[in-house]
């Protein structure tokens, strides 16, 4: 086979792995999300569409979960926000989804710091987590969710990342710790920590229908040592709840989610705010909501940019994880006698004091 011949070749396999299928939200009609070619041909999506990589084909034996991520666009109407979640929720486990991921901020987002000190409520009394928590109830599934809460500091509230149990406990509970502080050539100046109050620990992986989940939340996604953390400490699955800026969604968002997954040898899921904000148009987010293996491939994702609120799904399978892991023991081969656990110097075992706490039990 020639070069000129291979690559065509290449190109056609890309090309045929990018097939779209759809998830209807607004209608009987379906609403395009990409998942890979090996589901079914058909007009309409399967109601339980088997995902597969190129490279490591699943066994179409193996017990797999579907898990959903969400797509819309929050703003200061609380009320609202709340019916955009529970409506993805219902219409995704009508699917089949076991869990549902939603999107950083989905209580509400607010034209500015002082509209959000007014919107931000504690977690026990949070509109958004009460009224989630009957739909996890409801349908049986569980919920990861962004939110805002109330903190010590009258000036700043906290970016939280909560899981919702069927029995509509939330029990696990992580903060953002890296805050999204920046200067973006010929874009806008932004500070986070003028208003949040970073995160000190990291939540230990628990187990879950789609396996042992390490939370994490959207500009937490830069930061490949604490992806290789949560690793480290049994992780199989990364969940980023995301409120990706236009400018650098368009740049980095696909490029950096599928590289953690590589990096770690997990599934990705991040669940993704989109659109315009506010009538202004002063905050707009990229959207492009996306859950992608252990190989890096992503399965799924949702292509529509407009406010509606939407989702894709794929099949997350632990039999996958443990083909990519034994083919590729990148765990087994990592040089940590030399850079230690967190890229320091020879001998460094930081890595093992990162910090981390026990499971949030709710308390204010």
């Amino acid at each position: 086979m020639t070069v000129l011949a291979f690559i065509i070749q290449i190109l056609i396999r890309d090309v045929l792995s990018n097939l779209v299928l759809s998830i209807p939200l607004r209608d009987s009609n379906p609403h395009p999300c990409r998942i890979r070619r090996h589901a079914p041909p058909s007009s309409s999506p399967p109601n339980n569409p088997r995902l597969q990589t190129s490279f490591f084909p699943v066994d179409p034996s193996t017990t797999m979960v579907l898990a959903a991520v969400g797509q819309f666009c929050a703003t200061s109407n609380v009320l609202a926000n709340l019916e955009a979640c529970k409506t993805i929720v219902t219409r995704a486990a009508a699917q089949g989804a076991k869990v549902v991921c939603l999107p950083e901020a989905s209580d509400y987002i607010a034209s500015n710091a002082e509209e959000g000190r007014r919107l931000v409520e504690s977690r026990k009394t949070n509109t958004l987590l009460q009224g989630l928590q009957e739909s996890a109830k409801e349908h049986g599934v569980h919920v990861s969710v962004g939110i805002h809460e109330k903190t010590d500091d009258p000036k700043r509230v906290s970016n939280a990342h909560v899981w919702l149990y069927p029995d509509g406990d939330h029990t696990q509970i992580y903060r953002k710790l890296h805050l999204y502080d920046v200067d973006i050539p010929n874009g806008p100046i932004i500070k986070e920590s003028n208003s949040t109050v970073p995160g000190t620990k990291l939540i230990p992986p628990f187990e879950t229908p789609v396996g042992k989940v390490g939370m994490a939340i959207c500009y937490d996604m830069r930061f490949p040592e604490l992806a290789l953390r949560l690793r480290s400490l049994g992780a199989s699955c990364l969940l980023y709840p995301s409120a990706f800026a236009v400018r650098t969604g368009a740049a980095h968002w696909e490029t950096l989610l599928r590289a953690r997954a590589i990096d770690t040898q997990c599934y990705v899921l991040a669940a993704a705010q989109v659109g315009k904000h506010d009538k202004e148009g002063k905050r707009q987010s990229y959207g492009h909501a996306m859950i992608v293996d252990p190989w890096g491939s992503v399965l799924a994702r949702c292509h529509d940019v407009d406010s509606e609120p939407t989702f894709c799904v794929a099949d997350i399978s632990e039999k996958h994880i443990e083909s990519i892991r034994r083919n590729m023991p990148l765990w087994e081969q990592r040089r940590t006698d030399v850079f230690g656990e967190r890229g320091g110097s020879k001998g460094d075992k930081s890595g093992d004091d990162f910090p981390t706490g026990d499971s949030d039990r709710g308390e204010d």
